[in-house]
């Protein structure tokens, strides 16, 4: 079964999602799988579930109180996303979104399908994105364009003196190697990334972002202050220019971006006219923001305002640099990348 859409739902909802299958398939014309029986041994899970997940375009997931407790709908999420299937969100019960839902996709855009008119947007969207000709889904699933999505991941980094020696070498050999094996899927998003590098003023690596399979690290050097309200001025004009975002053609959809912030100290100079700059810049409030802080020693305020989520706020100290900074900025971006990639529908 080539085109599968693959149901995860927690077995307490299992009448919900039986109907909810039901309606699909009568109304889309798409086969659906969903696991009636309940697989109870790690053998069979990955035997069953992995192979449906494998051969289905992408996972519509039954999001409730139930399915946000549930282990095995944890997996069917994380299997999902990490093969680079489409994830959609859709919610069943009236139960306020939290917990690991938030944490993992909290600016992603779920329909709730007690709503008729949220209802008939999936409904109608399924079934236009499968079509007679069932071709493959883009990340940016029911985009009403043909044109692939396009996406930005800004890094700001902190360059001041204190960055100097093991802090700075250990970001710059981290760089470089996940931007030589970013194993994140980008051949049906335009995926571009630029630097922000502060200090005694704010400078962009590149003169434009670089698409993500050509981008290459360059060497950042520790001087100066922590001028990051310089950053927040660069990062809000760059951000207001529609041109940057939507290009030449105003079909090709935009998805919001991915911006960290990477500090380890305190600004030099306030920041709170630059912050209300950024504020009202809504590319920006759409973005997922994240930050770190390295060591401890930073203004863990700021970087809270920035994220606007204490969440996602990461701090790692010097001792861990060396073996932790690398898988916890992988984690970061991938995380970022792939919340986006599912705030489509």
């Amino acid at each position: 079964m080539k085109h599968q859409l693959f149901i995860s739902y927690s077995r307490k909802d299992i009448e919900q999602a039986k109907q909810i299958k039901r309606e699909i398939e009568k109304v889309c014309g798409v086969e659906c799988w969903m696991d009636l029986e309940g697989i109870k041994s790690g053998d069979q899970f990955e035997d069953v579930i992995v192979s449906a997940i494998d051969k289905s375009d992408c996972l519509l997931f039954l999001l409730s109180e139930n399915s946000s407790k549930s282990e095995y709908v944890k997996k069917d999420v994380k299997y999902a996303g990490a093969t680079n299937k489409q994830i959609i969100p859709i919610k069943i019960d009236d139960k306020p979104l939290r917990g690991w839902f938030l944490f993992n996709f909290g600016s992603a855009d779920v329909n709730d399908y007690n709503v008729k008119e949220q209802k008939d947007k999936v409904l109608n969207n399924i079934k236009e994105w499968y079509g007679e000709e069932r071709k493959p889904a883009s990340p940016a699933i029911f985009a009403s364009s043909g044109a692939k999505p396009k996406m930005h991941l800004f890094i700001l980094l902190d360059c001041s003196g204190s960055m100097y020696g093991l802090r700075m070498e250990a970001l710059n050999r981290s760089m470089r190697e996940i931007f030589k094996s970013l194993d994140f899927d980008a051949q049906d998003i335009d995926i571009f990334v630029n630097v922000l590098k502060f200090s005694s003023s704010a400078e962009w690596m590149y003169d434009t972002p670089i698409l993500l399979e050509q981008f290459i690290w360059k060497e950042c050097e520790p001087e100066g202050q922590t001028m990051l309200n310089e950053a927040y001025k660069q990062l809000n004009t760059a951000m207001s220019d529609d041109e940057l975002f939507f290009g030449k053609s105003s079909r090709q959809r935009h998805l919001p971006s991915v911006i960290l912030l990477i500090s380890d100290g305190v600004p030099s100079e306030s920041c709170s006219e630059e912050r209300e700059l950024i504020a009202q810049n809504e590319h920006i409030a759409k973005a997922n923001r994240f930050a770190i802080s390295i060591g401890y020693d930073t203004d863990i305020n700021e970087l809270t305002y920035f994220t606007s989520n204490p969440k996602r706020v990461f701090t790692i100290s010097d001792e861990e640099l060396s073996e932790g900074l690398t898988p916890l900025l992988r984690r970061i971006i991938n995380m970022g990348m792939y919340s986006t990639s599912c705030c489509a529908l």
